[in-house]
């Protein structure tokens, strides 16, 4: 699943490059995550919390935000 949106609070100096790449690293998504909104998912009929493997999360200079 993709999810694209746009945070301008996350936006960065285009010198540390076009995008940070944060993985599911417990402390990349520590420093990153709690400063970024995002949005809330809900799976109708869900029967248990979905596992999330592999997450990666794009962050571009321009405040865009792609979740994987």
């Amino acid at each position: 699943m993709n999810l694209i949106w746009c945070d301008p609070r996350m936006k960065f100096n285009t010198q540390l490059g076009t995008y940070q790449l944060i993985n599911d690293n417990a402390a990349d998504l520590t420093t990153y995550v709690p400063k970024m909104w995002d949005p809330s998912i809900e799976f109708r009929n869900q029967v248990s919390s979905p596992d999330v493997d592999n997450l990666r999360i794009y962050i571009f200079n321009d405040g865009t935000i792609v979740y994987r």
